[in-house]
């Protein structure tokens, strides 16, 4: 809405909710702090990431976009079969 201003309508209104924000500080202490955010955030473990972080500089990091990735997936270290 704020980087599209054509996209705001006149007749908008604020919708937000107004929340106590040292409840939500609380809430995020109980479920783990900073340490339970990124457990909870983490799409995979911490040795998967860093065996993918090893390939992808084998790779010599190249541009992965989404008309790029069959191609770098289909790269000889990862998986020459399907060449």
């Amino acid at each position: 809405m704020w980087l599209v201003l054509e996209s705001v309508c006149a007749t908008s209104r604020n919708c937000s909710v107004r929340v106590n924000i040292h409840t939500v500080h609380q809430l995020r202490e109980d479920l783990g702090g900073a340490e339970g955010h990124e457990r909870a955030f983490r799409f995979v473990d911490a040795e998967f990431e860093a065996l993918a972080d090893e390939a992808l500089a084998e790779l010599n990091y190249p541009d992965i976009t989404l008309s790029s990735t069959w191609d770098v997936f289909v790269n000889d270290l990862l998986s020459g079969d399907y060449k």
